[in-house]
Formats: C-alpha cells, structure tokens, sequence
C-alpha cells in the first residue's frame, strides 16, 4: 500500500457593479462591471476589467402597436455585448520551475537526483476573454398562445492561453506560455412554444428549441501547419482521415498459377505504400481489405511527407467529419384531460461525427480480441458485401492498415431520444374534499425509453461527448440504462 499526497493554492478576487434603468416599461438599459484578479497570472497581469450591456425595447407597449392587440400582444427587440475572463489554467506556468527527477544513474544505492531546464518564460500572459455579441427579438402572438424567441450571436475568445509561436529545436525548450490566437464562434437559437385549451376540455402544451454553432480558429501561429492542430481557418472539431472507396474484390488483383497475389489490376492505386512506409511490411493488401482514395492522384496511399499531415501536404487526408455538435434540438408536449396527464420529453443532435476507438467499434483494436456480435459482418467470399473488412491475425491495434481514420467506419452520432414520458391521474376536486386532501396524484415516468440513431447496433451511447472508461476508449464507460418509476403525490 502506498499513499501520496499533495496540495495547491491560488487566490481569487472580484469586484462587481449593476445599473438597471426602465422608462414607462418599454426602454430598458443594464449595465455590469467586473473587476477580477487571480493569482494564477504573474504580477502586474492578474487583473482583469470585464464589462457588458444591454439594451431592450418592448415595442408592444409602444400606441401605435395597441391596434394590433392581441393577434400580436408582444414584441420585445434586444441587443447585448458583455466580456468574460477565464483562468482555467494550472498554477504556476508562470515561474521557471525545475523538474525533479531520479536519473538511472546509480550513486550509492539509488539514482541520482536531476534537475531539468527552468521553463522558457515570455513577458507575461492574462486572462482570456470571452466577448458576446447577442441580438434577440421576443414575440407573443395569437392572444398570448404562441411565443417565439430568437437569438443571434457572435463569441469570440480571444487571447488564448497557449504556448506561443513555434521556435527552433535548437533553443532547447518548448515556446513559453502567452496569449495566442482567437476562437470565433457564430450560432443560433430558436425556442417555440404554444398553449392551448380546447373546447371539449384537452389542455397542451408544446415547447421546442433548435440551435447551431461552428467556431473557428484565428491570428494563431502562422507558422503551425499540422492537420491535427491549431491553424488559421481550423473549424473546431473537424476530423481529419482517408475516404473509403469500398473494399477491395478479387477482381482488384492478379494471381499465379498457385493463386498467389502478383499484383493490382490495372487502374487501382497501389496500397501497399501505406503499410511499407510505416514498418508494417507483413500485410498484404488483398480481397476484403479496405479501398482508399487517392485524393492526390500520385498512385500511393499515405499522408504526405512527413510522419505527421499539415494542411499543406495532407497526402490523401481529407476533412472527414466533426465531432461537434450541430443542431441541437429539443421538445415537449403536455397534455392534460379531466384529471389525466402526459408528458414527453424528446432531444437530439441533428449532426455529429465520431472516431471511436476500442473493442466496441474497432474489431481490430486489441490482439486476440474476441468479436462482438455486431462485428461478425465481416467479408469473406460468401460474403462480398460485409461492412467490416477481412479479419487478419496481425491486424491489431489502431494502427491496423484496415482501421486508419476513414469515413466508413466514422460514427454518425446524430441522434434523438425519448427523454422521459409521464402519465399520471389527480383525484378531481369534489372527491378530495370528501377525503379532506389538497391534492392525490398517481404517476409513473419512464426514463431514456427509446433512442433513434445511426449506430447500426453499436451498443454505445450517442450522448457521450469524450471518450470514456476503459483506457479512454469510447463504450467502455458504465452502461447506459433505461428507468421506471412510479409514484404518489398526497398533499393534505
């Protein structure tokens, strides 16, 4: 048994301020200052001043809109700009600390104790900063029954806290920490709801909201190239891979006499440059192996030059996909009937790209892995049509020729989910004052009871944003459950 220990310390501080003013209920200003410090930022580089503001007209209460009562019973036209400061940043990565370390070199009976090379500091770094641009309009129509609200906004961070640009091998250490780059932001949100009862007694209510959102990378280093990285004009969340043709046929090789393969028929790229250059000599592309394309016509598959894509040498990589979320959507429907209650509750993602990695999505992923029933689709010659490739004894590991980060096996995570349904019954009003009770409600509510996706029998969930659980590898995370409950509501 071992115990260890440790302990950090940093100190925060703020000052804030608010000023709201309204004339006669249509004009409305607020103002907000911050004033916040944090010892995280070297000295004379802790404080921050944050403001924002915002403005409303309710341009309903206005006379020249009374004659459009109540068709349109309100209508409110906003604006905001507001700064926000992050610190989420270790302590200390401002100071030249020392790294201590046991060497592997023996004096006495232990190692010797090293100290490794201070941090290359710059002048200094600050907050980030958050700036939101929102304008917003608000209605009420059809005598307050209908209710729509709209959102525009742009949020750009800005000064990212980040190693700076890129510098030599020869300066001996990482670039220090500074400000560095902007992530801009552009969205949308729409919500909607309607109330109605009708004349035979049946009350609803429904309610629903959609919303979007892309960010892009800018005035990062002009010298960062690498795909997997920040770069001007980055869109974050994109995923770079291999496109997917199909998976190679017989009719793809030539054979010999013993049936051996000799070679690719005339017109298909050669492959096997992809394995050759990355030491994994002992595969040999063949039927049932996964097709690339080869973007650059150059008659190889690989991804460029060097070990590592840039943007201006991807070899045959591609944007891929995006593992952000796009098109969030949600609704809910109440409905009440003499007594009786329903309530459903859906969300969902319209876009979402994924590349998982594990056992659960890459039958490869691990040596001697056995394979999920989901994963016996695979191609053999009775099986020509298979969505996973060939099995192959020494196609293990992500680095399996068949298993690079291609649009066939990329996830689509969009999805929608029955949140919860809710039924219930109340006692009516005459029967609880004979029981001399406010209120008896019966109910039961179902949880996650039914989920639509594109993950063909994948048993993982498509609301998981990291992966998790086993070693980071996406499933293996505490299995995603159903719930039911039921209940009783008594107030006396």
């Amino acid at each position: 048994m071992t115990a260890t220990s440790y302990n950090s310390k940093h100190t925060l501080a703020g000052f804030f301020a608010r000023l709201n003013y309204n004339f006669r209920g249509r004009y409305l200003l607020e103002a907000n200052f911050r004033y916040d410090g944090s010892s995280k930022f070297p000295s004379g580089k802790r404080w921050a001043a944050l403001p924002s503001f915002s403005a409303g007209w309710i341009v309903s209460n206005e006379k020249f809109m009374e004659s459009l009562n109540p068709a349109l019973s309100f209508l409110k036209l906003r604006a905001s700009w507001g700064k926000l400061g992050s610190d989420r940043i270790s302590d200390g990565l401002f100071l030249a600390t020392m790294a201590l370390s046991e060497s592997s070199w023996i004096m006495g009976e232990t190692g010797a104790w090293t100290l490794g090379l201070p941090k290359a500091l710059a002048n200094g770094f600050t907050w980030e900063t958050i700036a939101t641009t929102d304008l917003g309009i608000d209605l009420r129509l059809l005598g307050n029954r209908l209710g729509v609200g709209f959102d525009w906004y742009n949020r750009r961070t800005s000064d990212l806290i980040n190693t700076g640009a890129s510098l030599p091998s020869t300066f001996g250490q990482t670039a220090p920490m500074t400000n560095y780059g902007h992530l801009n932001t552009n969205g949308w949100e729409l919500s909607v709801d309607y109330h109605h009862t009708f004349p035979f007694g049946l009350g609803m209510t429904v309610t629903a909201n959609l919303s979007d959102a892309k960010s892009k990378y800018s005035n990062v280093d002009p010298t960062e190239r690498r795909c997997d990285y920040r770069y001007n004009g980055k869109v974050y969340g994109e995923i770079w891979g291999y496109e997917t043709d199909r998976l190679f046929t017989k009719d793809d090789f030539t054979y010999d006499a013993d049936g051996r393969i000799t070679g690719y028929a005339e017109g298909v790229a050669s492959q096997q440059y992809l394995v050759d250059k990355y030491g994994q000599t002992s595969f040999q592309f063949g039927p049932g192996d996964v097709k690339y394309v080869d973007q650059n016509g150059d008659g190889k598959i690989d991804n460029g030059e060097t070990d590592t894509p840039t943007i201006d040498d991807p070899g045959d990589m591609k944007v891929i996909g995006n593992s952000s979320p796009r098109y969030q959507y949600g609704g809910r429907l109440d409905l009440t009937y003499k007594g009786f209650d329903l309530g459903l509750f859906f969300q969902g993602v319209g876009k979402r790209d994924y590349w998982g990695t594990g056992q659960l999505v890459n039958p490869s992923f691990h040596f001697g892995e056995a394979y999920y029933k989901h994963h016996m689709d695979y191609w053999t010659e009775e099986n020509p049509n298979a969505f996973y490739a060939r099995p192959y004894a020494l196609n293990y590991r992500s680095e399996s020729p068949n298993y690079k980060r291609q649009t066939r096996y990329l996830l689509n995570m969009a999805y929608c989910r029955l949140k919860n349904l809710t039924v219930g019954y109340s006692l009516p009003d005459n029967v609880l004052k004979k029981l001399q009770l406010t209120k008896l409600r019966i109910y039961a509510s179902f949880e996650n009871l039914k989920t639509w996706d594109h993950l063909d029998g994948i048993p993982i969930d498509p609301e998981v944003t990291v992966q998790t659980g086993d070693g980071g590898y996406i499933g293996r995370s505490y299995p995603f459950s159903k719930e039911y409950s039921f209940g009783l509501q008594l107030t006396f």
